[in-house]
């Protein structure tokens, strides 16, 4: 992706791009966009004909790559007297920073905030609005789980303070409002593509294993005497395997499948590409 980016801002063939990266972890989201420290760089290299090096240390980088989740988010949850979600509504304001990151843009995160919120449940009534702003800071833009944290956050608070108010134990709740197991495949309220899920089943798993009852009694005699212990349960959606179109096409990333081929130099000086 970074290769084709090169050669169509600079103006050169792809095949004259090289883009050596060496073992530096993950990506996560920093390291696949495009920054204009390191075009400037290659620019200056061909201008002058020869290698130019670009160096930014830990303190530096500060400043020359994105941040992340600078967002306000304004959200409610409709309920009924039983429990159960009848909407959400949500609103976000998410700074930009000082101009939007290419090429996967600064909106996304605030996107993926408003598609996430609510994720597990089956309600029927969403609305949403997101803003995004620029700022004189430096860019942010995906980094790691983008929107996730921030949305899955926001959705789980409302349902325990929903839980809260109507008396309604916390996995009750969750219980009352995930999708079945054998719903999928479904799309939820804000058209995110739902398949083989299993909250019900990890509800059910998770009060096994950490012995939920018995943490509710132990929390109930240490408030008596004092001491407040809090039990937290949250239950989400994370996007996995959308492939490069979904995954890299809405912000207009040129990117393709990871495959390999075997190519064969024959006695006769024919090159053959076999299928398999």
């Amino acid at each position: 992706m970074i290769q084709r980016v090169f050669a169509q801002t600079l103006g050169i063939p792809d095949h004259n791009v090289q883009i050596i990266a060496p073992d530096v972890g993950g990506s996560f989201g920093l390291k696949i966009h495009s920054y204009g420290d390191e075009v400037a760089t290659v620019a200056a290299a061909i201008k002058l004909g020869r290698p130019v090096k670009f160096i930014a240390d830990r303190l530096e980088s500060f400043v020359s790559d994105i941040h992340a989740r600078e967002n306000s988010v304004t959200a409610r949850m409709a309920v009924n007297r039983s429990g159960e979600i009848l909407g959400f509504d949500i609103d976000v304001l998410s700074g930009a920073g000082a101009y939007s990151q290419y090429p996967r843009t600064s909106v996304f995160e605030a996107n993926q905030i408003l598609t996430i919120t609510g994720g597990p449940y089956r309600h029927k009534h969403y609305r949403a609005r997101a803003t995004v702003v620029y700022l004189n800071k430096a860019p942010s833009s995906q980094y790691r789980a983008v929107g996730h944290p921030i949305g899955n956050a926001i959705g789980e608070h409302l349902l325990d303070q929903a839980a809260y108010r109507l008396g309604i134990d916390p996995i009750e709740m969750r219980r009352r409002n995930v999708f079945p197991d054998d719903a999928y495949p479904a799309v939820s309220a804000s058209g995110i593509k739902l398949k083989d899920l299993s909250h019900q089943r990890c509800l059910d798993l998770i009060v096994e294993r950490m012995r939920y009852e018995e943490l509710r009694g132990e929390q109930a005699r240490l408030r008596r005497q004092g001491v407040q212990r809090g039990i937290g349960i949250a239950a989400f959606i994370k996007g996995t395997s959308p492939g490069p179109l979904g995954y890299y096409g809405s912000g207009g990333a040129p990117i393709s499948l990871q495959d390999a081929c075997v190519i064969k130099l024959e006695p006769n000086g024919a090159l053959s590409a076999p299928s398999a």
